[in-house]
């Protein structure tokens, strides 16, 4: 499955041929982040998405629903990286 956060720079043509390699279509767009999404990580489990943005927020997705759990705040400049730990 392909996914495309808003305020990415994918282009219509990008998001096909990530489409066509990948075999699939996107599930949905994850919509929040107020610039640019620097960084994407799916949970060990596959249950969460983290995402993280030049707009100074971590945000936590639900992976099959792509609601957003919960908004980061509070950061002092751009999230650059998110990850989840293996334990």
């Amino acid at each position: 499955a392909l996914w495309v956060l808003s305020g990415g720079d994918v282009t219509p043509e990008r998001a096909k041929a990530l489409e066509e390699a990948l075999g699939g279509g996107a599930l949905f767009t994850l919509e929040g982040h107020g610039d640019v999404v620097a960084s994407v990580s799916f949970s060990p489990d596959g249950r969460l998405v983290a995402s993280g943005s030049h707009d100074r927020t971590a945000r936590l997705w639900d992976a099959e629903t792509g609601a957003c759990i919960r908004t980061l705040e509070g950061h002092r400049d751009v999230v650059q990286s998110v990850c989840f730990s293996s334990d």
